[in-house]
């Protein structure tokens, strides 16, 4: 799965995952029997490191002012669930800013816990 494989290549670079992954998904493409996924990992470290053409380091972030859902269950039923809470975001009369970042708290198999974040604009009218 693409976490272990980033959790594997960052300890090739001699460093070490310090807390669960966040991921976000950038694109969605559908085709006949197949959706692509276009995905940004980000992933907690020990120390800083030179970006290279895999990976580029990050040295801060914080979701703020952002709407959560608790979720369990599938991993292929993040992207509905992600639309769900943009949707709930928008009922609420917020203005979403971000995309849905997705906190990594388990996974096994396909079943994963995760917290979902959008971030939102607090001004309302």
């Amino acid at each position: 799965m693409l976490i272990k494989h980033v959790q594997d290549n960052i300890e090739t670079l001699g460093l070490e995952v310090t807390d669960n992954v966040v991921l976000s998904v950038d694109e969605e493409i559908s085709e006949e029997n197949k959706t692509i996924l276009g995905v940004e990992v980000l992933v907690p470290i020990n120390k800083p490191f030179s970006s290279n053409i895999h990976y580029v380091f990050k040295p801060y972030f914080k979701p703020e002012n952002a709407v959560l859902l608790k979720y369990s269950g599938k991993v292929s039923e993040l992207p509905q669930t992600g639309r769900e809470l943009c949707e709930y975001a928008v009922n609420k009369r917020f203005s979403v800013l971000t995309n849905v970042y997705y906190y990594i708290m388990q996974l096994s198999g396909d079943n994963v816990v995760a917290n979902a974040y959008v971030g939102i604009n607090v001004n309302r009218l």
